[in-house]
């Protein structure tokens, strides 16, 4: 943005220039960021492995996703409140 002020013969001259300008819009606070409205591939398997074996383990989960039990427990979490 620019400015000019200056005297112009019984008055004043103002003159200001501006661009448009594009902000990147942010996350809010408390905003959910990430995999919006989809389940993630261990999510997603999860779910197959529950559905062939409803007494699957979670470790057993972990070892079919390729992740770590917390990450199991995580995911199953998320499932239970419907946030994928």
């Amino acid at each position: 943005m620019t400015f000019e002020y200056r005297e112009s013969g019984d008055g004043y001259l103002v003159r200001l220039e501006y661009s448009e300008q594009r902000v990147e819009s942010q996350p809010r606070v408390g905003e959910k960021v990430g995999n919006r409205g989809r389940k993630s591939k261990s999510s997603q398997s999860i779910l197959d492995a529950v559905s062939d074996d409803p007494n699957v383990t979670i470790a057993h989960l972990a070892e079919l996703c390729g992740i770590s039990t917390r990450a199991v427990q995580k995911s199953i979490e998320v499932l239970k409140k419907g946030c994928y």
